[in-house]
């Protein structure tokens, strides 16, 4: 009688221990789980090329459009502080937290990335920081021309960025 009371729990262990080998091969995450999981980097391929590339140009736009709506709100309102405490609190961490996994997807496909051409890529999400900080600059010291340098280089690397998606 004690053999059959353990029967099924031992049927389900065994399950339970095959399991893992029944969901895939792959050790490589998808795209799309990336999004919304503590990023991590993974290699690219061709398999997964196109949705990376549809990923890191939306988390670009993203950060761009945040970046220069908030500066154009704040700067309306001739509020520096307020540019400055929306910069350091809110836009460059969620920034940084991109920046980190796309730096580690850089350094994990650095022969793929150039030999793909994207590494442009990654150079004008990596920019974003120090325009950020130039529009910082500008508002503390009331210089137009650097803003309108800023938006100009911000409003070219936007173009770009989108025309990737195209290649």
């Amino acid at each position: 009688m004690s053999v059959s009371i353990f029967r099924p729990a031992v049927i389900l262990l065994t399950a339970l221990l095959f399991l893992p080998l029944l969901s895939g091969c792959s050790d490589e995450p998808e795209v799309s789980k990336v999004v919304g999981a503590p990023l991590q980097a993974f290699h690219l391929n061709s398999e997964n090329h196109s949705e990376f590339i549809v990923l890191l140009v939306n988390d670009y736009l993203d950060s761009n459009e945040k970046l220069i709506q908030h500066y154009a709100e704040f700067r309306k309102a001739n509020d520096v502080q307020g540019f400055i405490a929306y910069r350091n609190e809110s836009w460059t961490p969620e920034y940084m937290r991109r920046k980190e996994f796309y730096q580690q997807m850089l350094h994990r496909n650095k022969a793929y990335a150039y030999r793909h051409q994207i590494n442009g890529l990654f150079d004008r999400f990596m920019d974003l920081q120090k325009l950020s900080l130039h529009l910082k600059h500008s508002l503390q010291n009331s210089d137009a021309n650097l803003a309108a340098q800023v938006m100009e280089k911000l409003t070219a690397d936007e173009k770009a960025v989108t025309a990737s998606l195209t290649n």
